[in-house]
């Protein structure tokens, strides 16, 4: 079996995926105002999270959970 294949098929039931739907919606509206659109230049500048650095900011973000000292303000999240 291949990692893309289906094991099981499953019907959403109409109502559930209505209001999987009107979540997004209302996830997207919630967001709108701090998502910016980049332009394809833009997003080629961007840097790609690739395994190693996946790990790098794992580990960076471990430590700043555990050391909120050495962590700057603006990058505490919700705390703040």
């Amino acid at each position: 079996m291949k990692a893309g294949d289906n094991v099981k098929s499953v019907q959403l039931p109409a109502k559930n995926l209505a209001a999987a739907k009107q979540k997004l919606e209302e996830l997207q509206a919630l967001l709108a105002p701090y998502l910016i659109s980049l332009t394809p230049p833009e997003r080629q500048m961007c840097p790609k999270m690739r395994d190693k650095t996946l790990l790098f900011v794992e580990k960076d973000m471990n430590y700043a959970q555990s050391s909120p000292k050495f962590t700057l303000p603006g990058c505490r999240g919700a705390q703040d």
